[in-house]
């Protein structure tokens, strides 16, 4: 006599998983990979990364907020800029400068009237950016 089969499905969404697959053991088992492939890792070149870099700089710049704020902000944006230019980069001192850089951001977005605004125009950036870091863009939200 034999078992009776059994269905199982697993589903996953609303992650941060990039390149992972998932499975489960039992009898006579079967696995489908159904993968979306989005943004890549790789869809961005290193110049994309820098020009969208120097675009999220420059509305910093020209966002109306203190040369004080800016100043705050283009410091943490600069090195990931380098860090961008290098071959080999440390993603993750990047990713976090880019993060304490979205967090001044948001900051002074809830402060000051042009502040919506300023988040707006850069959220878009980073979510581009996001796949060549290696994180989801909800990381810098």
């Amino acid at each position: 006599m034999s078992d009776p089969k059994s269905s199982q499905s697993i589903s996953i969404s609303g992650s941060g998983l990039s390149g992972n697959q998932i499975g489960q053991a039992g009898q006579d088992l079967i696995q489908y990979n159904n993968g979306v492939q989005g943004f890549s890792a790789t869809s961005l070149s290193r110049k994309e990364v820098i020009d969208l870099l120097t675009k999220l700089e420059n509305i910093v710049v020209v966002s109306g907020l203190t040369r004080t704020q800016q100043d705050r902000i283009l410091a943490y944006t600069r090195p990931v800029k380098e860090e961008a230019r290098v071959e080999n980069s440390d993603k993750q001192v990047a990713v976090a400068n880019l993060k304490k850089a979205t967090g001044i951001i948001k900051e002074t977005s809830e402060v000051i009237s042009d502040g919506k605004k300023i988040w707006q125009s850069v959220q878009p950036i980073l979510s581009k950016l996001a796949p060549w870091f290696g994180v989801t863009a909800s990381f810098f939200l």
